[in-house]
This record gives structure tokens, C-alpha cells and sequence, in this order.
């Protein structure tokens, strides 16, 4: 369930907030609901959406690509706001990511998918693909309080 924790030292975040849920579209709006929430406390409105849309394409993609669509499965996702930036995480425990920068998509109009990285990267000022201690996938978002950083 959430947590919400000020914890206003200099280098920790001031608020944490996480989220875990089944790895299902239908909880795409609880995820998004959390990270506006957060978010707005430190971005103005266009970064506040910007980063919104960034994380829904990222658990969009666990959910299609790590989970294959399997609700039984978990989807987690953090967030924590800090003076200048809020950091958004989202975990899956799929197979682990193929590595490398995304491709920039054919905007052709006649691909159906594939956006998703390229739209995360346009999105955010940082993104950061790894494997965590727990075996989880985690995909990191950084978005700067007044913009790239």
C-alpha cells in the first residue's frame, strides 16, 4: 500500500510514496493518481504530465512486455520528491531487459507500437534501465523541477 514519509534531510527525498498493485491496465490510474499527487508538489503542470505519461508508458510496458498481460503478477512503483526533482521507479519481475538505448521509432504512421521507450526518454530528463538485488526489473524516471538539468 502507499507510505508516505517526510523525511526533509539535505540529501534524502522530502516525501516517499509506493504502490504495489496487480500488473493490469485497470491499475494504470492508481499509479498515475500517486505520481500527480507527488508530483505536482515539486513540477510545474507541463512536467507534472509529462512525467505522469513517462510512467504510465513504463508500466504499460511491464505489464505487456514482463508480465505478458498475467494479473497475478506485481507491479511496483515508488516515488520521491526532492527540492529539486521528483524520482519516479517502476519495478516488474519479468526476464530481464535487453539492454541498450531505444531506437528512434519510424513515424511513418504505419507502426502500431513501439514508441514507448522513445516516448519515456522525450518525457523525463533521466532514465535508467537496471536489474535490482531483488531480481526485479527497474526502470528509474528523473524529472527536474525547471526542466533538463
Amino acid at each position: 500500500m502507499s507510505i508516505d514519509t517526510p523525511t526533509r534531510g539535505a540529501a534524502g527525498p522530502f516525501t516517499r510514496d509506493a504502490l504495489s498493485v496487480r500488473s493490469s491496465y485497470d491499475e494504470l490510474a492508481a499509479i498515475r493518481a500517486m505520481v500527480l499527487a507527488h508530483a505536482r508538489e515539486r513540477l510545474d503542470d507541463t512536467a507534472t504530465e509529462q512525467l505522469a505519461l513517462a510512467v504510465h508508458e513504463a508500466a504499460a510496458n511491464s505489464i505487456e512486455h514482463a508480465h505478458g498481460g498475467d494479473a497475478a503478477k506485481l507491479l511496483e512503483c515508488e516515488v520521491e520528491t526532492y527540492a529539486d526533482r521528483v524520482v519516479v521507479r517502476v519495478y516488474d519481475w519479468g526476464p530481464p531487459f535487453q539492454s541498450g538505448p531505444a531506437d528512434e521509432p519510424n513515424l511513418d504512421g504505419m507502426a502500431e507500437g513501439g514508441f514507448g521507450l522513445y516516448i519515456i526518454g522525450e518525457c523525463v530528463d533521466e532514465a535508467r534501465r537496471f536489474r535490482d538485488e531483488r531480481g526485479r526489473n527497474c526502470i528509474a524516471l528523473t524529472k527536474h523541477a525547471g526542466g533538463k538539468k
